[in-house]
């Protein structure tokens, strides 16, 4: 490696760590603090929920609606 690109690596990794020093002072786990497996569980629940309540929203209209084409209805006599 020449020695100018080896002087600007080191440069902006010199540069990167006092940048996150300086202007990020907090630590680096509180924006992640939530992140337990109860909010997963939470997620997980909230999940299958609505996935339920869009499948029998999409089952209800379904079974109101006439059929599509002509042929999926019952013969008449």
């Amino acid at each position: 490696m020449s020695k100018g690109l080896s002087r600007h690596l080191n440069q902006a990794t010199i540069s990167r760590d006092q940048l996150r020093n300086s202007a990020f002072p907090v630590r680096s786990s509180a924006r992640v603090d939530f992140l337990t497996p109860q909010f997963f569980d939470v997620l997980v629940i909230a999940t299958i929920v609505s996935g339920l309540f869009l499948a029998a929203a999409r089952l209800r209209r379904d079974f109101r609606q006439p059929p599509r084409f002509p042929e999926d209805e019952p013969p008449k006599e």
